[in-house]
């Protein structure tokens, strides 16, 4: 099923979660791809970026059939999707698509960003703001520069970097980071060490709880090149329609990310020009002094975490019924009926949230979720 979530700014949310099992992973990602073009072409919007959750061996099956259909309906898009592997809920070797799209103040307001002669992303200059993603930057990394895990990590920060300032912008621009790495448990520290040393450098991370760094989501998730990460991330600036009005998010439940070292800020919320956007990082049972609670219980961590993403939600002035893409990690196969049941008595199982099965950053977390809002008037 594909939810369109939209308001009253440039930018779209469309997810695509699988409806079960026994319904075949090509025509859901066929149907999807149509429905994504004929929601391209009726608001004139242009694809920021498309994210595919599924069985890293059926990658090439699930790519090569979008590109066919859009081949098909003659709809020409050259931003490459990332694949992410991911285990879906359903069994399905497709767990869910998520894509952004965007709305040019004019024609010529698009730019197809490369680098050595490949797509990295797109820049589109909207009504509201001008917008920069880039997708899977890690596949740019030079052969030479991929040996251990931290060492390919901060290789790909340094490309990324070098792409940003080949288009005049810069990681102060950089509002949301989403990070998928291969075997998590085995090196997370060492990501965070090289995530914390880069932002050090970049002076946006000096331990301090006020600095202004992005929302992102650290979760395991292979790739087809079998590297050790993948790096998506999306980059604002004004437009003429004024200065975006940034708010760093907090919640009673825990404690900033940065005062235990890690370089992240629990949400954010921006606001430009007609709209506005809260952006929640990937959140999990962890209480205000950094330590995972409700060790081994499934149930209490989840509710932990829906009330601490609520928390973060109402600081930036929405709530459950204005997300508009999420994306569900547990930890362990068996408790996915649970999480379903939570979610329905809670009166969220219609929400956009992409489900599957991972590996959260530390052996004892069982789930974690992230999620993006658009705040609707009356809140």
């Amino acid at each position: 099923m594909l939810t369109i979530s939209n308001g009253p700014g440039d930018l779209d949310f469309l997810s695509w979660t699988t409806p079960g099992s026994d319904t075949p992973p090509i025509r859901q990602v066929e149907e999807a791809t149509r429905r994504i073009a004929e929601h391209l072409d009726a608001t004139g919007a242009v694809l920021l970026h498309e994210r595919v959750y599924g069985e890293l061996e059926w990658a090439d099956r699930l790519l090569n059939s979008r590109a066919q259909v859009r081949r098909d309906i003659g709809f020409e898009d050259e931003i490459p999707p990332t694949f992410v592997q991911g285990h879906s809920c359903t069994l399905s070797p497709l767990a869910g698509i998520q894509a952004i799209s965007a709305r040019p103040a004019s024609s010529d307001q698009v730019e197809v960003i490369r680098w050595h002669g490949c797509v990295a992303g797109r820049m589109v200059k909207g009504s509201d703001a001008h917008y920069l993603y880039l997708s899977d930057l890690a596949r740019f990394v030079p052969a030479g520069s991929k040996g251990t895990a931290g060492e390919e990590t901060g290789a790909t920060f340094e490309v990324t970097q070098d792409i940003l300032d080949s288009k005049g912008w810069n990681f102060g621009d950089v509002c949301r980071t989403w990070f998928y790495l291969r075997d998590i448990l085995d090196w997370y520290d060492d990501f965070n060490e090289v995530r914390n040393r880069r932002f050090e450098d970049l002076g946006l991370f000096r331990n301090d709880a006020n600095a202004m760094i992005p929302a992102s989501t650290g979760i395991m998730g292979s790739n087809t090149r079998g590297g050790w990460c993948t790096l998506d991330l999306l980059a604002t600036r004004e437009a003429t329609a004024g200065p975006i009005g940034i708010k760093r998010l907090a919640n009673p439940y825990q404690n900033e990310a940065p005062e235990y070292g890690s370089a992240f800020s629990r949400g954010l919320a921006l606001a430009m020009g007609q709209s506005g956007y809260v952006l929640v990082s990937g959140t999990a049972s962890i209480d205000n002094a950094g330590i995972s609670i409700h060790l081994g219980d499934f149930e209490r961590q989840t509710i932990q975490t829906l009330e601490t993403i609520e928390a973060l939600l109402n600081q930036g002035g929405a709530g459950w019924g204005d997300v508009c893409q999420a994306t569900a990690f547990i930890k362990r196969p068996e408790d996915v009926p649970v999480y379903q049941r939570l979610i329905r008595e809670r009166g969220l199982q219609d929400l956009p949230i992409v489900c599957t099965i991972a590996d959260v950053c530390r052996e004892e977390l069982l789930f974690e979720l992230d999620c993006t809002a658009i705040p609707s008037a009356d809140q």
